[in-house]
């Protein structure tokens, strides 16, 4: 299995009940297709240092893992289908 770190953006707009639901659904997407969260940082609110999307602040998250490239492919693709986070 490969190690693989990434950071995940959301939308300011979500509550915290929705952040964590989506954490969560990311999470357990990600152990469904064999991989494994090693370790996580919920990084909060923080303010951008430029805009995106014409949003100055996002809720950060990051998620350090171990998964097969073909787990973290499905991955990346479902958090595109899913369009609940802004990506840089």
């Amino acid at each position: 299995m490969n190690q693989y770190e990434t950071v995940i953006i959301f939308t300011p707009v979500l509550s915290d009940d929705d952040v964590k639901r989506t954490e969560e659904a990311y999470k357990d997407f990600l152990r469904s297709n064999g991989g494994e969260v090693v370790a996580e940082e919920h990084w909060g609110l923080k303010q951008l240092a430029y805009k995106i999307k014409k949003k100055a602040q996002v809720f950060i998250m990051c998620l350090s893992t171990k998964a097969q490239v073909t787990s973290m492919l499905n991955w990346i693709s479902s958090l595109t289908v899913m369009r609940m986070y802004y990506a840089l």
